[in-house]
């Protein structure tokens, strides 16, 4: 299902790609509110094994390493994208524990509830894709837990963004409708719960609205404002809905990859 322009197109956008500030700040406050959610729900067990869908370059592979201890496993078609996260994996010395599997969303080269943990981030996170979050959540232990994020729709800073996701996400909605298939499912609030929880026994468990500081000043500041002013006016000013899901179906006794 992986179309090869898709392939082409995110081949060319990881060539010329340089990790924004924006992006920077938003994968360490989502780190840190994924790992917040996984040390208690994992507390007094061996350490979880994660995997990344769509890993990208691997910043939030690395930080959610630091923050955890966990193992993770960093997935993405892209070979450019694997190979700046090979860099960033060995700068940072967590060559044993920090992954990389090149694959699709689709075709998971992995058994049935091998890991615990799922993340998938980028505001249109592969995972989301149609046919994505079944094959997702198929390797994904029973009661284990998905993280993925979605374009907030409308949101201050990106009124042309919102537009267009939120046309995106009506022109799917007649697609399905007419039994058409379409990889594009742009929700905001909109579907979540019929989507995931409704139709594919993914619990909806908590909800981030996210990445609310101003293109404005450095890292420091940013993250200074996402932690404090942030909260407060994040019903006004976040990009991002970060939603936390429990696979609730039943799956087979955990196994090795």
């Amino acid at each position: 299902m992986q179309l090869k322009a898709d392939v082409e197109k995110w081949r060319q956008y990881w060539k010329a790609s340089r990790p924004s500030l924006t992006l920077q700040v938003y994968l360490e406050c989502a780190a840190e509110k994924i790992a917040e959610r996984i040390k208690p729900h994992f507390s007094g067990k061996e350490k979880p094994l994660l995997l990344d869908v769509g890993c990208g370059q691997g910043q939030l592979d690395v930080l959610l390493a630091e923050k955890t201890g966990a193992h993770m496993v960093a997935l993405d078609v892209i070979e450019e994208a694997l190979y700046t996260s090979k860099r960033l994996i060995e700068e940072k010395n967590l060559e044993g524990r920090v992954s990389l599997v090149r694959a699709s969303v689709y075709h998971l080269p992995f058994r049935e509830g091998v890991f615990d943990v799922a993340v998938s981030t980028g505001s249109e996170s592969a995972a989301a894709y149609i046919g994505a979050p079944e094959e997702v959540s198929r390797v994904v232990t029973s009661r284990g837990l998905l993280f993925m994020d979605f374009t907030r729709m409308p949101n201050l800073y990106q009124p042309w963004r919102s537009f267009k996701n939120y046309y995106r996400y009506k022109k799917a909605c007649q697609k399905r409708s007419r039994g058409e298939e379409t990889k594009y499912y742009h929700y905001g609030k909109l579907g979540l719960k019929e989507r995931f929880e409704n139709k594919l026994g993914l619990g909806i468990e908590k909800t981030w609205k996210m990445n609310n500081s101003p293109p404005l000043g450095g890292k420091g500041f940013r993250l200074l404002f996402e932690r404090t002013l942030g909260k407060l006016l994040s019903p006004l000013l976040s990009r991002t809905i970060l939603v936390e899901f429990k696979n609730i179906k039943e799956k087979p006794s955990k196994s090795t990859i």
